[in-house]
């Protein structure tokens, strides 16, 4: 028994110290393996991160969520002369003709809708910034609206009445002065009487912030106008004007008699060459001939 043992723990001391001798032999190559490992779990780590990081930033210019509400789509009015009058022709900012014919004059509101006037009875036809018509006519006024309300005021037949966001009537023609909605409350005058209503129409109270209620809309004045960017500047060669980043490198040849009404989110500009003015994009691609007495901006309130 005593030699069985002695074998046994033999054995089990060889095991052991052949063992041992085998993991000191092997630490160094464990220590190695853990480096690379480590290595290689931060190379992933970064480039997890880099992903990451690229895809918030491309959500949040999908969404805008750095606060910049971006026009949907340019809405550009051409001026052409009819004799003494002038007309206007409306267009995208793609270069396709929103209407068929040219107009006595336009305007736009932040939801892209377009107002077109008659001049021979100055009441107004309400299309969308794709050119198809809503079923809104004989409109004698509007108010201006911003991209988060969800309801217009409009004045026809002498009342202000409400309609949503596809073109229908929500609130009937009732009313002599309206406001915009705040809150879902909007301030009413009728008859003499100032009172307030919800969405529905319904009367409700007075709120806390009734004098920030008012009547009044403001004017937009829309125009040609030069410009100043961080981002673009005017070149010149001698009395010709083109346009270059603000690392120098030319987008427009210094070729034309002025360029104006920068349109940076979507890369384009008006220019002027003898005494006429189109649009056209960085590239040099002419979005609406040069031909016309003036090119402006319909919807140039929200960012272009």
């Amino acid at each position: 028994m005593v030699g069985s043992y002695y074998v046994k723990q033999k054995a089990l001391t060889s095991f052991s110290t052949a063992s041992a001798r085998r993991t000191e032999h092997e630490i160094p190559k464990l220590r190695k393996r853990s480096r690379w490992r480590q290595c290689l779990n931060d190379i992933i780590l970064l480039i997890m991160i880099k992903i990451f990081y690229l895809v918030t930033i491309f959500f949040c210019s999908l969404f805008s969520c750095y606060g910049q509400d971006y026009a949907q789509g340019i809405i550009y009015s051409a001026e052409v002369k009819n004799g003494n009058e002038s007309k206007y022709e409306l267009f995208s900012e793609t270069g396709k003709k929103l209407l068929q014919n040219p107009v006595d004059w336009a305007y736009s509101n932040a939801w892209n809708w377009i107002f077109v006037i008659s001049r021979k009875n100055n009441l107004r036809k309400v299309y969308n910034i794709d050119g198809t018509k809503l079923l809104i006519d004989s409109i004698e006024s509007s108010k201006s609206v911003y991209t988060d309300l969800d309801f217009i005021a409009l004045k026809k037949y002498g009342k202000w009445g409400f309609y949503d966001k596809l073109g229908n009537l929500k609130i009937g023609h009732l009313y002599d002065e309206v406001s915009n909605f705040n809150n879902n409350v909007a301030a009413i005058k009728s008859n003499g009487v100032i009172f307030f209503i919800d969405t529905n129409g319904v009367k409700v109270e007075k709120p806390n912030n009734s004098d920030e209620y008012n009547f009044s809309d403001s004017d937009i004045d829309l125009g040609m106008y030069s410009f100043s960017s961080p981002n673009y500047k005017v070149i010149k060669n001698g009395d010709k004007q083109g346009l270059s980043d603000a690392k120098g490198k030319v987008l427009i040849p210094a070729e034309y008699d002025d360029i104006l009404s920068l349109k940076e989110h979507f890369q384009q500009v008006t220019v002027k060459r003898n005494n006429k003015y189109g649009i056209i994009s960085f590239s040099g691609k002419v979005i609406i001939p040069i031909n016309y007495e003036s090119v402006i901006v319909l919807n140039d309130y929200l960012p272009q």
